[in-house]
Order: structure tokens, then sequence, then C-alpha cells
């Protein structure tokens, strides 16, 4: 039915969209329906996304239904909540309302951790705010995991004996006995939204990236040479085997690589060393060797530090892949047409 529109567009306009078909389908090429999305993004209030539900009417509710789609757990189809409807709309309306509304957005994030009915956008907005930080650089408080529970605590008396990371120049990782506390400097780094796994092998060291899509498993973001990044606000999330060996692959499977869970301020202290487990949810019983030199350590996030979202980073994406597929379009019309010799 619709085969006269390029795979290349079809594909970016779900990663924009989500799963609203009229719009990934039928109005792909119709830029005047695309900039429907673009109008809800700046429409994005906090209260009307958390006041969300299936029974909103309205021109409010027009606008909040292209941001927000209704989805059940497809085990028991009983646990119902809203959810952006893609990476793009979330990292898109988080950029909106920091820039609007930035004490709002951050007091909401720090004070909902104890209502469990805003736990689901409680933890996009933090995994958005979290992954900016991250992208942006600077020290972050940090402390090692290991399997047996003798984690590398964080503060303390002063005699205490502990372990430090401080970054070099480059802002690489390295370690400091000496140190009563542990630290992680990350460099920073210019933010790339990834849909095919050939940008994360020939990224480079400068870029920090982020799946484009949900799909994409056990991670949240990737760093070379070797750093994982997973965002949370529980204190148990383990991570499935599979996903973390196609992430290391992807970096080329390091010598020593990390994986850093990212959590706020109430979850980093009763947060321990995390478990792999299987595609079918039971704990792996033979780890990989590759996971074996897989280095646990747990990031405490600080709200009070200010960032440079990287709302413009996923628009100039986007928009080049979808060029390209209008430029492919053309030249597939152009081929179609009958040639003509020449005398």
């Amino acid at each position: 039915m619709y085969s006269n529109t390029p795979v290349k567009i079809v594909e970016d306009r779900y990663l924009k969209w989500g799963g609203i078909a009229r719009y990934v389908l039928r109005y792909a090429m119709d830029s005047e329906k695309q900039e429907k999305l673009d109008e809800a993004i700046a429409k994005a209030d906090l209260k009307m996304i958390l006041s969300a539900s299936v029974e909103s009417s309205g021109v409010e509710s027009d606008f909040c239904h292209r941001l927000l789609h209704f989805r059940v757990n497809w085990k028991t189809l009983r646990n119902e909540a809203f959810d952006f409807g893609s990476v793009h709309i979330a990292q898109k309306v988080f950029a909106t309302l920091y820039k609007r509304t930035r004490r709002d957005l951050i007091d909401f994030i720090s004070a909902s951790h104890q209502l469990s009915d805003f736990a689901g956008k409680r933890g996009i907005f933090f995994e958005r705010l979290a992954l900016s930080m991250l992208s942006q650089g600077g020290s972050f408080e940090s402390r090692r995991l290991t399997k047996e529970g003798k984690d590398y605590a964080t503060g303390g008396d002063e005699d205490e004996s502990k372990l430090e990371c401080v970054g070099d120049d480059d802002g690489d990782v390295t370690t400091d006995n000496r140190a009563a506390f542990e630290h992680v400097k990350l460099r920073p780094r210019k933010t790339l939204f990834f849909s095919q796994d050939s940008e994360v092998t020939n990224g480079d060291s400068d870029t920090f990236l982020q799946p484009a899509s949900r799909n994409f498993e056990s991670v949240d973001a990737l760093a070379k040479p070797n750093e994982l990044f997973q965002v949370t606000c529980a204190r148990v999330h383990p991570c499935k085997q599979n996903g973390l060996l196609k992430a290391l692959s992807l970096l080329g499977n390091p010598v020593a690589p990390r994986l850093y869970f990212v959590v706020p301020s109430d979850v980093c202290e009763g947060f321990r060393y995390q478990d792999y487990y299987t595609v079918r949810g039971g704990k792996v019983k033979v780890v990989d060797e590759k996971l074996k030199k897989l280095e646990q350590y747990v990031i405490k996030i600080d709200y009070d530090y200010e960032i440079r979202v990287a709302n413009d980073i996923v628009e100039k994406s986007i928009n080049l892949r979808v060029k390209e597929g209008q430029e492919s379009s053309v030249q597939s019309r152009m081929s179609k047409r009958p040639k003509t010799a020449t005398l």
C-alpha cells in the first residue's frame, strides 16, 4: 500500500512517533502532518503529562496523546500506564521541560520516589537527565560493586582506607589507593542516538552512544573504549547476559570493560552487585568469560548539576537520515523512467 515510501523514511518516522501507523506510513512524506509532533512537544507541560489518562479529552488531550502511548503488561494485560511513544519523544519533551521549568522537573524527579503511581514517568525523566549529565562529563560520586558484597564505600571516616577513581587529562579513569573516597571522572562527549550497529562500531571515543530504540537490551548508553551505562531507579536491576555480550561486542570486546549503574541518591546507598539473567528471566548459572571481566560500579546523580540537553543532536541525526531517504526515493523514481537513446 505504501510501496512508494522509502524504507529509511518509514524507519525514521517510527523512531520519532513510535507505533502510530498514520504518521509512520500514511503521512510519512507529509511534512505538514509531521510537524504535528513538534507542535505537541512545544506544548508539553509537566502537569498535563502526569495527569494524562485514557479518559482525557479536548485539545490538550489531543496533544498529549501524540506524546504518550497507553501500554499494558503483555503477560497479565492488567498493568496499564502511559509511556512516551519513543526515545525521540522522551528526549525532546525532557529538553522542553528542562529549559522551561527546570526546577519543577527536578523537584518531581527527586521527590517522587515514594509515589508508586509516578514511578514510570520518574524513571523516564531521570534516565534522560542522567544520560545528559554523563554525556556532558564531569566528576561523579561512585562505588565499586563486587559479587562478594565487599563494595568500596564512598565517604565515611577520614582514617578509613578506600579507593578513589580519578581522571587523567584525557578523561580516562585511573585509580589512587591513597584517597579516602571514590569518584569517576568522565570526559565530555558529543551525543549520537544510533539505530544501526555500524554507527557504534564506527564511532570514536569522543562520542556518547545512545540507542534510538527501546529494543536495545541491557544498556542505555555506551562509550568507547570500555564503558557501558545502565540507568535505573530500582535497587535491583539485573541485566540479560545476551544483551551485555552484544554491547561488549560492539565495543570490540575491550580487555577491561566497565558497567556503570546510574542511580538517584535515594537508591545509591543500598545498591549492590547485580546478577546476570537469561532471556527467559532465569539467573545465569554459567557466566560467560567476557562478563567475568566486566567490573560493576554504581554512580550517584546529583540533581544540582546543570546540563546542556542533547535535544538538537536528536533532531540533526533524524533529519539527516530522512534527507538521505528522500534522495534515495528520487533516485529510485528516476531509475524507473524509460531510458532514451543518445544519437
